[in-house]
Parts: C-alpha cells; structure tokens; sequence
C-alpha cells in the first residue's frame, strides 16, 4: 500500500512540474545564472513573453532590464523599467533608470520628459 501511494504521488509531483514549467517556460529561462541568460539567444522571446503578462515579479522584470540592458536590447529594457515604474511609481531610481534606458534607446524627447519630471523641472524647458 505505501509503495503504492509514494508512486502516485511521484506521479502526481512529476504531472506538476511539467505543468509548471510548460506555462511559466518563460520565467523559468529567466531564473537561471545571470550569464546564462546573457549569453542566450531565445532571451528576447523569452523576456517579450514575461512582459506580455499581466502579473509577474519586480524580480524578473529587473532581471529582464539587466540582461536587455547588457545585451544592448534597450526597448525591452524600457519596456521592463516602464512595468517596474507603473507599479512603483514612489521609486524614483526606477524612474532615473528609465529615463537612462530611452536615452540608450534613441528616445531622447521621453528621455528628457523624465528626467525633468523626476527632478521637478517644468515639462516645457522654461524655467520656474
């Protein structure tokens, strides 16, 4: 009888796991070594996926800014500091980052727009 419950369970654990993996695929390439991740080619599929849903983890939205931003993929970095600035909007280092990522990006009127908002300077260039 016990031998027969440890195997279904060990079923049971092994269905899981495979479910698991087969729907967070994505955020599971991310979870591995920073290198690892660097250096693989599927990372901007894989980062598009986990941005593409609507709840995931500051962690991995900061490991795909890190990674974009090493690979010099700087809209997806963007895109990860825009998520990352949308839910903590009290952050302003987050707010510096992205005002970084779109001036990497070629964004420079954005990039402009949010440093002067994030140092209280008046949008339009003027002086207060």
């Amino acid at each position: 009888m016990t031998m027969r419950l440890v195997t279904v369970l060990a079923v049971f654990v092994a269905v899981e796991l495979g479910v698991f993996y087969w729907r967070h695929h994505d955020v599971v390439r991310l979870s591995v070594s920073r290198s690892t991740v660097v250096a693989d080619a599927a990372f901007p599929e894989a980062a598009r996926a986990v941005l593409a849903r609507d709840r995931i983890s500051r962690r991995v939205l900061e490991r795909v800014a890190d990674v974009a931003h090493e690979r010099r993929e700087f809209d997806l970095q963007v895109r990860a500091l825009e998520r990352i600035a949308g839910t903590y909007p009290e952050d302003g280092r987050v707010r510096l980052r992205l005002a970084q990522a779109l001036r990497d990006a070629g964004r420079l009127d954005e990039a402009e727009r949010t440093y002067r908002a994030e140092l209280g300077l008046p949008p339009d260039g003027g002086v207060r």
